[in-house]
């Protein structure tokens, strides 16, 4: 029997997921993949460099520019849990003896981030009563759609395209607002900086908080470099930009600079707004998938004395819309070492240059975390333009997502598992590829 050929567009975890759903023991038989990947890397997001700025392809001593971390207590984390399993990739526990695992800083100190602080309740009964009504909603609501917390996004109910402050108390909304800051969903047009209530479920799933929760030995890039290392030579192929696909009645064609080669199938695992420029879409299609928001994130390796935590968020850049080009976030992932990563925002059509940044990042370690950079000129900045695809509430609202299933997925021999389709964290992204791989290649197959 002949092989279908399918090409992965993206070496990330979503392309893995897919990939390891076609080379598992019962579709073997019927599939080559061939995934192409326009870093010289793979893992994408999962980006695990030394602090030379070289990724470290499965090797100990790297630091992340991306994910970092993991819960083995959510829903989302099974499909991961079982390729993390299957390829024997080591965790260690994240929590450290005598180390405070999150702290968080307003104007350089220390910031209280309680959800419920007794603080309340001295300076206003009232003020606390009317926050605790507002969690207790949110955890009404959070239990009567925890059933709609499967991988994607269709058949939601329509309240979760409302914003979480048009639907509860200003305490509930701050707070809640502060954790979906450093991930990119408030960066919209929002009331209180606040997005739908859609991304709230699928992201603060039950676990997601819980403890313990775990690094990669070896770092996130690190469980993509161990699986391609078992692929056979050609599989992947590194530094190819996609700049053309054509899809036809009964095959595709995949252009690179290299050439073009033909597929039975493709399976979509960019960003859709990359996607947007090598897909043969007609403009009302271009017009629909553009609807997908990105947002211009950056990591940068540097190294920082006064951050004593593994974590330290930003208060006032989460909670400001002044923050972009302030650190939200910094991440310390050896006690021993002073490098730490610093995640931020750029705003679009603003100043980018690396050495502009990295001047930024200085100023806010300073004034917003009470830190200080230390040789800036050796500091390494990654830039992630197609970071944290989201809608606005509006989109939602009016079925972006089930129009998508409805005359994309799966259409024209086109499988797309981008993030936007699904919630941007690991664990998510490979949940959903897993799922859509399962579905499509019974399909194909005609099994």
């Amino acid at each position: 029997m002949k092989k279908l050929r399918v090409a992965i567009i993206g070496a990330g975890p979503s392309g893995f997921s897919v990939a390891e759903v076609l080379r598992s023991e019962r579709y073997a038989d019927y599939f080559d993949v061939v995934m192409y990947e326009r870093n010289g890397y793979v893992g994408g997001k999962c980006c695990t460099v030394f602090d030379d700025g070289s990724i470290c392809n499965d090797k100990p001593g790297g630091y992340e520019m991306g994910a970092a971390l993991l819960s083995k207590h959510t829903p989302s984390y099974k499909d991961l849990k079982d390729i993390i399993e299957k390829y024997d990739v080591k965790t260690t526990p994240f929590r450290e003896a005598n180390r405070t695992v999150f702290s968080y800083v307003k104007r350089g100190k220390h910031a209280s981030m309680k959800y419920l602080s007794w603080a309340y309740l001295r300076r206003s009964p009232p003020t606390f009563l009317h926050a605790l009504k507002g969690y207790d909603e949110y955890a009404l609501d959070y239990l009567k759609y925890a059933g709609s917390l499967h991988a994607g996004y269709t058949n939601r109910p329509p309240v979760l395209s409302k914003r979480l402050s048009r639907l509860y108390t200003k305490e509930v909304s701050e707070r809640l607002a502060g954790i979906m800051q450093g991930f990119g969903y408030a960066d919209m047009e929002d009331r209180h900086l606040t997005p739908a209530l859609l991304y709230y479920h699928q992201y603060i799933e039950p676990g997601v908080f819980e403890y313990p929760i775990y690094k990669l030995d070896n770092g996130m890039q690190g469980i993509w470099a161990k699986i391609a290392a078992t692929y056979p030579t050609g599989t992947i192929r590194l530094n190819q930009e996609v700049t053309r696909i054509n899809r036809m009645s009964n095959a595709i064609s995949v252009t690179t600079p290299d050439g073009t080669e033909i597929y039975d199938y493709v399976v979509i695992a960019t960003p859709l707004k990359p996607a947007l420029q090598y897909l043969d879409l007609d403009h009302e299609q271009k017009q629909f998938l553009s609807r997908m928001q990105h947002n211009h994130y950056v990591s940068v390796l540097c190294r920082a004395s006064g951050l004593e935590a593994n974590g330290t968020f930003n208060i006032e850049a989460c909670y400001s819309k002044k923050r972009l080009g302030r650190v939200v976030f910094g991440y310390k992932r050896y006690p021993d070492s002073d490098y730490i990563t610093a995640y931020l925002y750029v705003k679009k059509g603003g100043r980018s240059d690396d050495k502009s940044i990295v001047k930024v990042v200085a100023k806010s370690l300073h004034a917003d975390m009470g830190a200080e950079l230390v040789d800036s000129q050796h500091a390494k900045v990654f830039h992630w333009q197609d970071y944290f695809g989201h809608l606005r509430p509006k989109d939602i609202r009016a079925g972006w997502y089930d129009d998508f299933e409805r005359y994309f997925q799966g259409k024209d021999r086109t499988l797309f598992v981008s993030s936007g389709l699904h919630m941007e964290t690991v664990g998510a992204s490979v949940q959903f590829g897993t799922q859509e791989a399962k579905k499509y290649a019974k399909i194909w197959a005609r099994l």
